[in-house]
């Protein structure tokens, strides 16, 4: 029963050893990864000055591949009012709720 048991722990360790060499090797992972307008591709960029801006942030960038500064605007979502009927047990009555415009409610939410 040991010899078993150590074999299939060496069997583990070898799936183990594979399955983190040959998957992750290759990932690079972006900084402040955005699409620049030169480049036309997604790269790394270094933050030169950030300001709130209503629901979101205005940012200017660099480029770290080829330098080029432009600016990026980040808002969230407009909000949509939605009226929806509110059951509380033997309860109902009618609430609305402010939802982002990418938000969905379905039928028997729980909330």
């Amino acid at each position: 029963m040991d010899s078993k048991g150590t074999g299939l722990e060496a069997l583990l360790r070898s799936m183990d050893d594979e399955f983190y060499e040959d998957d992750f090797e290759d990932e690079e992972v972006l900084e402040n990864a955005v699409l620049c307008p030169t480049c036309e591709d997604v790269t790394s960029h270094q933050i030169l000055r950030e300001k709130e801006a209503g629901r979101g942030k205005d940012y200017l960038l660099r480029c770290e591949q080829c330098s080029t500064v432009h600016e990026i605007q980040f808002r969230a979502p407009p909000l949509k009012r939605v009226p929806f009927m509110l059951t509380d047990g033997p309860n109902s009555y009618m609430a609305t709720v402010d939802l982002d415009s990418d938000e969905w409610l379905d039928i028997d939410d729980v909330f």
